[in-house]
């Protein structure tokens, strides 16, 4: 009985690996920055195969919103692409031998500018035939790269100095401490840079409720005078 119920789970196992050729991690890949930075972002692949067949992999971009005045370069595990081969539709070929690992990663430079990118990519495991005329598809997987960069310069630098905020992460209540000298809008941008909430605080300090956020990465932005700051938290459980 207990060789049988070996059997059944090496088939079973085996199977799994079998049909899940590579891993990306992770799927989503998510970063933030200055506009006076740059920025890395790296998925990791694994090829799980123990076939050497299996070591053939395509990418192609299936939307990429950079802005214009960004610039990226996107690396796979073989070659390297500047901004204008990153663009929707573009298919690239990279090789990771059975059993080893490789990245893709996306660099970043936000030349002073704010704003935020989402990349989607599509990867495919394949296999050659005998007299390399046709390719078969034998896994397929999709990994997503978001990266926000927000305003900032040196005044705003010194300025931003002043904002305060705690804890971070947070639950459900953020206390949010600026010396301002009248009412001001503050408003919370997710990590894509949708713009979720909005608050107002006039004087020192604000409680603010955030419970109706999901987790993840947000950013504050204050406008003051004519100046806008930016400053990042994280909502957790």
């Amino acid at each position: 009985m207990k060789t049988i119920l070996f059997t059944i789970l090496f088939c079973a196992l085996s199977l799994l690996a079998s049909s899940q050729i590579f891993t990306l991690t992770p799927k989503n890949v998510l970063g933030s920055g200055a506009n006076t930075s740059s920025k890395d972002l790296i998925c990791n692949i694994k090829n799980n195969s123990l076939n050497g067949v299996d070591s053939f992999f395509k990418w192609t971009v299936l939307a990429n919103d950079l802005p214009t005045a960004w610039d990226i370069s996107f690396c796979d595990p073989s070659n390297c692409y500047p901004a204008s081969q990153v663009t929707a539709g573009n298919m690239h070929v990279c090789q990771i031998n059975k059993g080893g690992t490789g990245q893709m990663k996306a660099t970043y430079s936000f030349n002073n500018v704010g704003g935020s990118s989402n990349i989607k990519v599509h990867l495919e495991s394949y296999r050659r035939n005998a007299t390399n005329t046709a390719d078969t598809v034998t896994y397929s997987d999709t990994v997503t790269f978001v990266v926000n960069a927000w305003m900032t310069g040196v005044n705003q630098v010194n300025r931003s100095n002043e904002i305060n905020f705690y804890p971070n992460p947070v639950k459900d209540q953020l206390n949010f401490k600026y010396a301002s000298n009248g009412s001001i809008t503050i408003d919370i941008y997710n990590i894509i840079g949708v713009k979720v909430k909005s608050f107002t605080h006039d004087g020192n300090a604000t409680l603010v409720n955030i419970s109706d956020l999901q987790n993840g990465v947000y950013f504050l932005r204050v406008k003051d005078g004519g100046n806008s700051y930016s400053k990042q938290f994280v909502k957790s459980e």
